[in-house]
């Protein structure tokens, strides 16, 4: 009998059940992978709409902190980050499209098209169908924080004094936010005419016109001043005297959670104490120099300017005086920070016979330099090659003082300010998530020094370990997350003349222990530096 050939029944089936599992199993894995899609498309909106509501955490140092700082409070719901909720500060959209086939209303919807939930009491955006994903983030700072931080100071004049108690109502300190409009306007507007409409602000700023928060305060009888109850954002702090007619300003962040604090120390005596109403503008022009050779018919290699944290200097009459000098050679024209204030080179008899000779007291154009100025370049031309000589020079200013160079007299300064710097370094091992073994000091007897930037290296350093914090004699002068060798740009912060055992302390965000510091250097505000080791 001839066998038939072809599939049994039993066959058959093993053949569709075979089939049955492999479909079964290619849909499973195309479902969580569009799964894994989605909820990664979905955690990057949520992260978006928090960044929007209190800025980027991760960047050092926060600068921005979207929505809470321009109004002051957090959305009551998230559509108030795309459309104008009627408050005059609105600056939005604070939530842009990611790409240009996105709505600004697709920001506010998880990757399956549902309204994301946001919970503004304690401060949480999560999914409406947890079945689905299950994706909830919280706010890494609550609502309240970022509503309600503080700030707070001590007020000293130059000796430490705090001010008198009938004193205490001429000072004022304010503290101010500013909504800054032309920040926030999108480069391109194609998003929201094609899906959701116009998103922007519907009442355009007026000019002229204040937009943000202001705060005032007198110190209290301690010294200290404290704002309370103030949103999280960049600020500008100020502290005045009515009666002197003197402030000063100063930019400061207030963080949520934090400790934010800022000093102001009045370059000036306080009204009560001896010595008030003493200072003379002698006292604070800064001149500095590489070498006093006249080389050629120029000299460049002065740099003048003030140390003085309120008022200005005002140069009126410069004496000019070079080595060996015959009375051919003439002073043709001086220039100060790109200014001409002196000027023989154009006017009759011009040439070679033009200008005045060695020691002549020369009335220039009278030249200010505003508090805290430095670098301005001194520029000196003469009608002839008059190399190689020395250079003497006197600074009369607009109160009589008077500054001599290469010598010192009347309280002049002829500095450069980082050959003054006293760095004391008894130990240079970090063995904690802080350091304030170093200390420093200011070896002039007349003049500030007045440090701008801070470097800090140490050995086999990490990614992980950042520097958080800088303070200078118990006053914060810098804050954020920096690694190291990273260039710190603090806040000005001036050692008075004589002073020493300043302590500067570094804190760290985590534990550094048995590691060496591998250099210290820094930054004056005249450009000089120094560094340890």
């Amino acid at each position: 009998m001839k066998s038939e050939k072809g599939f049994t029944l039993l066959t058959l089936v093993m053949g569709v059940v075979i089939m049955g599992l492999l479909a079964v199993t290619a849909g499973n894995f195309m479902g969580n992978t569009a799964n894994r899609r989605m909820k990664i498309v979905t955690k990057d909106r949520i992260k978006n709409i928090i960044t929007a509501i209190y800025g980027n955490t991760n960047i050092s140092p926060q600068v921005d902190y979207g929505y809470v700082a321009d109004l002051g409070v957090i959305p009551n719901s998230l559509e108030d980050l795309i459309y104008d909720n009627g408050d005059l500060n609105w600056n939005g959209p604070y939530l842009i499209p990611q790409y240009d086939n996105y709505s600004f209303e697709d920001q506010l919807k998880d990757a399956y098209g549902n309204p994301l939930v946001y919970d503004n009491i304690n401060g949480a955006v999560k999914i409406a169908n947890e079945s689905l994903l299950n994706i909830e983030k919280k706010f890494e700072f609550s609502p309240y924080s970022l509503e309600n931080s503080y700030l707070w100071g001590n007020i000293r004049d130059i000796d430490n004094n705090i001010p008198n108690l009938s004193d205490l109502g001429n000072i004022v300190i304010t503290l101010t936010y500013t909504v800054d409009f032309d920040a926030a306007i999108p480069t391109s507007t194609s998003t929201s005419e094609k899906k959701g409409g116009n998103p922007f602000k519907t009442n355009p700023p007026l000019e002229d016109t204040f937009y943000g928060r202001i705060y005032t305060v007198n110190p209290s009888a301690d010294g200290t001043y404290r704002f309370d109850n103030i949103p999280v954002g960049d600020y500008i702090v100020q502290a005045s005297h009515d009666l002197l007619g003197i402030m000063y300003n100063k930019p400061v962040i207030i963080h949520p959670d934090y400790n934010n604090r800022t000093d102001f120390k009045f370059n000036l005596i306080f009204p009560g104490y001896p010595g008030y109403g003493a200072g003379t503008q002698g006292n604070k022009l800064i001149v500095s120099y590489t070498d006093l050779i006249i080389d050629g018919g120029s000299d460049n290699d002065l740099r003048l300017g003030n140390s003085d944290e309120l008022n200005p200097v005002t140069i009126d009459k410069i004496q000019i005086n070079w080595s060996n000098s015959t009375i051919f050679e003439k002073m043709q024209k001086i220039v100060i920070g790109n200014t001409i204030v002196y000027d023989k080179t154009g006017g009759l008899g011009s040439g070679t016979k033009a200008g005045d000779i060695s020691g002549t007291i020369i009335d220039i154009a009278d030249f200010t330099i505003q508090p805290m100025e430095t670098g301005k370049i001194l520029e000196l031309y003469w009608n002839m090659d008059v190399s190689p000589k020395s250079l003497e020079l006197k600074f009369i200013l607009l109160d009589l003082t008077e500054v001599i160079v290469p010598d010192v007299i009347s309280g002049g300064t002829v500095i450069n300010e980082s050959d003054f710097l006293i760095i004391n370094t008894p130990d240079l091992v970090l063995n904690s998530n802080f350091d304030e073994d170093i200390s420093l000091g200011n070896s002039n007897a007349v003049n500030n020094i007045v440090l701008d930037q801070i470097e800090l290296t140490w050995a086999n350093a990490t990614g992980a370990e950042k520097i958080n914090q800088v303070i200078i004699n118990g006053s914060s002068v810098w804050s954020g997350n920096s690694t190291s060798g990273k260039l710190l740009n603090i806040i000005d912060y001036t050692i008075p003349p004589t002073a020493n055992n300043i302590v500067l302390r570094f804190e760290f965000s985590k534990n550094i222990s048995n590691k060496n510091i591998s250099n210290i250097t820094f930054y004056m505000s005249d450009g000089t530096t120094k560094s340890n080791p």
